[in-house]
C-alpha cells in the first residue's frame, strides 16, 4: 500500500527535518517551491531591479535602446 503525505510550509527548517527523517528510508519525494504572487511581491521585485541596475542614469530611453540593439550582420550576407 502506498501513502502519500504533503507538507505546506514557509519553514524551511521544518523542510530539512523531514528530508532527514527520510534520507535512509526506501521513500521518494518530490519537493515543490511555491511562490504567491501579488502586488507586494511584484513591487518588491521591481525595487530591487531599480536598485541593482542603473536605470536613472538613462535620460532618452530611445536613444539607449537603439545605441544597445546593434543589429549583427548575417553570415555570408552584405
Amino acid at each position: 500500500m502506498e501513502h502519500t503525505i504533503t507538507v505546506k510550509t514557509d519553514n524551511p527548517l521544518i523542510i530539512d527535518r523531514i528530508l532527514q527523517l527520510i534520507k535512509d528510508e526506501p521513500a521518494t519525494f518530490t519537493l515543490e517551491n511555491e511562490r504567491k504572487k501579488n502586488s507586494d511581491d511584484l513591487l518588491s521585485i521591481m525595487n530591487e531591479i531599480a536598485e541593482k541596475k542603473n536605470i536613472q542614469g538613462i535620460k532618452d530611453p530611445l536613444k539607449w535602446q537603439k545605441e544597445i540593439r546593434k543589429d549583427k550582420g548575417l553570415t555570408g550576407r552584405k
